[in-house]
């Protein structure tokens, strides 16, 4: 059945009726909002699991925010109909509340996310894939996030030894991202969906970047690797303006597929005969050398839509 205010409304009076302060514990339907500790009755669980996803859904909200962020809001509506003794006027605002919220697109930022095990080839230029950029992090990358580093501690930080503490312990995070290969990605998207939908790319950027790889080569040999695996998941989330906010962790995801000879070859068929030609039209007749990491990111490009490649990925043998 398809849901409507007026349903979701009772879902939320039905969960907050369910809901008690209980001493915190760590198992599903506990939560903590406003330094008070919740429960979710067992009879109103399944509900609760799923109002996020639903809300997300009714919305429209999806592209914009994700089940984490609705679930927090989620949290602090029951929280305040257990505190104020749920009725059904206060269920239907909270509902109005939270709509309200993801009704309004977050404002823009950018997501750097480095990309674990793929080495910018010399020479090449920056790359630009579905909106994105790949290159790699340059000097003048660095400057440009310091200049936003000390524009934040001038506004936040009132004493100029804090300042300098901050700007100092920033200056040394960015250093680890020297000669890293990145990919620039911007999103109107409240943090962890930003973050979710960078990461999600970054398994597709990388998995092109592995096969454009693969195709230099031209030994028989079979080549295991990793489809949508990132390593690594450095990553900083970088607004137009405020605080850069920095993270990382394991990414998940790592699955392999072992490339034959004969399919590297099909490869090289379908980029020579199909993508190249397009290239020359596109560029005045200059095509990049066939044996260049351009080229080769091209011939990828094809091969990953292609026919058999489509086929594959229904199968599920893809993200």
């Amino acid at each position: 059945m398809k849901d409507d205010e007026w349903s979701l409304a009772a879902v939320i009076l039905r969960i907050a009726k369910a809901t008690k302060r209980a001493q915190f514990k760590f198992r599903p339907g506990c939560f903590i909002s406003h330094r008070e500790s919740y429960e979710v009755g067992p009879d109103a669980l399944e509900d609760y699991k799923q109002l996020p996803w639903r809300l997300l859904k009714f919305s429209g909200a999806y592209r914009w925010f994700s089940v984490t962020a609705v679930g927090i809001m989620v949290n602090q509506s029951l929280a305040r109909l257990v505190d104020e003794q749920a009725a059904a006027e206060a269920a239907s605002s909270e509902l109005h509340s939270v709509l309200q919220t993801l009704s309004a697109t977050p404002p823009e930022q950018t997501v750097l996310r480095a990309l674990t095990g793929i080495k910018f080839p010399t020479r090449t230029r920056p790359l630009a894939l579905a909106g994105l950029k790949i290159a790699p992090f340059t000097s003048r990358d660095r400057r440009r996030l310091m200049t936003q580093y000390r524009a934040y501690a001038r506004s936040a930080i009132s004493n100029p030894q804090g300042r300098r503490r901050y700007v100092a312990a920033m200056a040394t995070d960015l250093d680890q991202w020297k000669e890293k290969t990145v990919m620039w990605s911007t999103h109107a998207a409240e943090s962890t969906r930003a973050e979710e939908l960078s990461l999600e790319t970054a398994h597709q950027v990388c998995a092109l970047f592995r096969y454009a790889c693969m195709s230099l080569r031209t030994d028989s040999v079979e080549m295991a690797i990793g489809l949508g695996s990132v390593q690594s998941t450095d990553y900083l989330i970088i607004p137009k303006e405020g605080s850069i906010m920095s993270g990382g962790g394991s990414a998940g995801k790592n699955r392999s597929w072992t490339i034959t000879y004969s399919e590297r070859a099909a490869m090289h068929k379908a980029g020579v005969f199909v993508l190249s030609d397009l290239y020359k039209e596109s560029n005045g007749d200059k095509a990049p050398p066939s044996t260049s990491f351009h080229a080769a990111l091209l011939r990828a490009l094809h091969w990953w839509i292609s026919p058999s490649i489509s086929s594959t990925m229904a199968q599920g043998c893809w993200l």
